[in-house]
């Protein structure tokens, strides 16, 4: 009996991650996705942001986040409290201007 209610979780639980991975790859597949690490470095991307930036894998890993975006908006208050609200860990959405690898300006729609 003990078992039972065991294994009747354990398959609940493996049917939502099934789920959940499902949606994660659809998402993956659909649009741009990077993580960043606490330091706002670039830990993982998804093919989608790199091919539309431009950068090769190798340029994009471990890269802090602020190596693609344009100098001036580093100093603009949307940039800071962009920074801000990320290390909060709260939602964000906005379009963000991004240099592409050919030095040109990419505007995104994000959702952090």
């Amino acid at each position: 009996m003990f078992n039972r209610s065991l294994k009747k979780i354990l398959q609940e639980q493996s049917a939502e991650l099934h789920l959940l991975r499902q949606q994660v790859e659809q998402m993956d597949r659909g649009m741009l996705s990077i993580r960043l690490d606490a330091q706002f470095r670039i830990c993982a991307f998804n093919r989608l942001f790199s091919e539309t930036l431009g950068y090769s894998d190798g340029h994009l890993h471990g890269r802090p986040l602020s190596e693609i975006v344009p100098p001036y908006v580093k100093d603009l208050p949307c940039f800071h409290a962009f920074n801000r609200a990320v290390g909060r860990f709260e939602p964000v959405n906005d379009e963000y201007r991004y240099l592409r690898a050919d030095g040109t300006l990419a505007w995104l729609k994000i959702y952090w």
